[in-house]
Order: C-alpha cells, then structure tokens, then sequence
C-alpha cells in the first residue's frame, strides 16, 4: 500500500547516512535539498532530521508523489529526474540524491542528471549516487533482478562520467552494514571478512592488489 515512510524507517536511514558519509557533513551548510526518485520518502524524512531546507522531490508514481507532496515540510512532483532538475536555478541546492535511480535510466538520461546535478548544486554542494557496484561479486542478482534496469556502472565508468559532468572532488564507498547494536557489529566484522576473501580473489585473477 502506498504510504509515507515510517518514524523507524526515517530513524535507520539517519544512522545510514550517518554512518555512510562519516566525516564528509562535518560542517556542511545545511541548504536546500533534492532526492530524486524519493519513493516514501525515507530520505528526504532523513535530511529534514539532519537539518536540511527545503526538501524537495521526485516521484514516478502519481499517487505516491502526491501523498509525499501532503507532508507540509516536502515539495514532490511527479517528473522524471531531469525535467525535475531543469525546474532549480544553478547554484541553488547543497544537496541532491539519487538512491537506486541512475541504473533505472538510459545513459543519456544519467548524462543529463549528473551534468544537470552539477550546475544546480552550490560550490560546497554534494550529489550522494547509490547504485549497483559492476565490481561486486554478487552484481548479478541485484542488477538483473530488477528487469526495468537499463544501465550498469563500474566504479571506473562511473568516476569517469562524474568527472565529464564537472565533478572535481569525488568518494567511493561501499554500503555494507552499520555496525551499531551487537548484530550490526556482527556482520560488519563478517563483511569486512568476506571483502577481503572475495579482493584477494581478484588480485589472484587480475594481479592487481
């Protein structure tokens, strides 16, 4: 059923993001924001927690965008990621996210939304991308799981897009799980066990350390 995101929900993405982008929103001005394809908004609930204003949004879904744009604090249309990017003055934002969304597009699109991200962004803004890591051994079941994804990224390709946008100061990290409570802490310890299996695998295979 549609429905905003929960008070929970909203919690957990907090210490995500927190966690995440450690060290990177350490005294960043906390302007106006864009999520693009903002779902329940679980993001957007995340940075208004975190201090950001405006928050604005895009939806795909008509019914979905419209029970986000009731929120009083939320401004949410229903556009595609580049129309609704086209619709901001350059320089107006600090931040603009795209969760899972670029890889649901055809590259000329992605084209358009980083070099669009790029000029509507402050100087200090940051532009926060998540998507499938081409790298990762389990690419597979998450990019062909989904058969409405369109475009596969390599960390290289994607770094190398970015940089065409405009982009000067870019930071990947992967998101594996959040080491708070004794389960959280858990697995990361068992990530990071398995990341370093599955990279010497690689260097085995390509020589590359």
């Amino acid at each position: 059923p549609l429905r905003p995101a929960t008070e929970g929900e909203v919690t957990a993405k907090v210490e995500q993001l927190s966690f995440y982008l450690r060290g990177l929103l350490d005294g960043f001005p906390r302007g106006g924001a864009v999520d693009l394809g903002c779902g329940t908004g679980t993001v957007l609930g995340a940075l208004e927690r975190l201090g950001f204003s405006p928050l604005h949004g895009c939806e795909i879904d008509e019914k979905q965008a419209q029970l986000l744009d009731a929120i009083e604090t939320l401004t949410v249309k229903m556009q595609s990621a580049p129309k609704f990017l086209e619709s901001f003055d350059e320089g107006s934002l600090s931040w603009i996210s795209a969760f899972d969304v670029l890889e649901h597009m055809g590259s000329e699109d992605v084209v358009s939304v980083l070099r669009l991200a790029h000029s509507r962004l402050r100087t200090e803004g940051v532009l926060v991308i998540q998507v499938p890591n081409a790298g990762s051994p389990f690419f597979g079941s998450v990019q062909y799981g989904d058969p409405t994804h369109q475009t596969v990224f390599a960390r290289g390709a994607l770094e190398a897009l970015l940089r065409d946008a405009g982009f000067e100061s870019i930071t990947v990290r992967e998101t594996g799980p959040v080491p708070k409570g004794f389960l959280g802490t858990v697995r990361t310890g068992l990530w990071h066990g398995a990341k370093s299996h599955f990279s010497a695998l690689n260097a085995v295979e390509t020589g590359v350390l």
